[in-house]
């Protein structure tokens, strides 16, 4: 039930900010639509390898597990600095975008600190019932807020 109240809360914050942030967004050059594929790309790489670290957890390959959260960590890190450079680029005409765009980072960084610590149990042998619990926990905030910021991207579009 608790999961519930964070998302619809969650999506009620980002209506409310779609909704102020209107139509006000320039069009995407060349180069902001490269950055928004790059990001996009490097985070759905993530989303996969974080879907084989999950079943290589469960079927106990700590060492498969381990190298493939450490691929998610990668991953998301280097979308953070994708959107860093974007923040730096294309943000200081639009102030709301960057309201945006730093949530979506939060977000991101988030997944990335909690991969980190599902990694670190991994990978110190404490794939037993609570370390496995804790990386499927990780994993489901992963899907449930990349599931979220696909339906915001296209907003941000508009």
């Amino acid at each position: 039930m608790t999961a519930w109240i964070v998302i619809v809360s969650e999506g009620l914050m980002f209506a409310t900010l779609f909704a102020a942030h209107g139509g006000a967004y320039p069009n995407p050059g060349c180069v902001e639509v490269v950055l928004a594929l790059a990001i996009a790309a490097a985070l759905a790489g993530s989303s996969l390898a974080l879907a084989s670290g999950v079943r290589h957890v469960r079927s106990k390959r700590a060492v498969l597990a381990t190298r493939r959260l450490t691929v998610v960590m990668l991953l998301g890190m280097t979308a953070l600095v994708l959107e860093l450079v974007a923040a730096a680029l294309f943000t200081a005409r639009d102030p709301l975008g960057l309201i945006i765009l730093g949530l979506h980072a939060a977000h991101v960084a988030a997944a990335t600190a909690l991969t980190g610590w599902a990694t670190v149990l991994t990978r110190y042998g404490r794939v037993h019932q609570r370390g496995r619990f804790v990386i499927e926990l990780v994993a489901t905030y992963c899907y449930v807020v990349a599931g979220l910021w696909i339906f915001v991207g296209p907003l941000l579009a508009t």
